[in-house]
């Protein structure tokens, strides 16, 4: 069964660490898994920081959010 696209919205993820990214990480393998993909969205900076800290940058791609203009 294809799942498509799913969207985590990491708004709330205030004080993110390492099981934050071990966390999307796995959904991320379990979305593969089933022919869907993970898409991270309104990333705070530390968050951003911490996926590249870890060596999961192209792994969790970041949709980054531009402002209006």
């Amino acid at each position: 069964m294809k799942i498509g696209k799913i969207t985590l919205d990491c708004a709330l993820a205030l004080e993110p660490d390492a099981a934050t990214i071990e966390c999307m990480a796995r959904l991320q393998i379990a979305a593969l898994e089933r022919g869907g993909d993970l898409s991270i969205e309104n990333a705070s900076p530390a968050l951003r920081g911490l996926i590249e800290l870890c060596g999961l940058s192209e792994a969790l791609r970041v949709e980054v959010q531009r402002q209006p203009e």
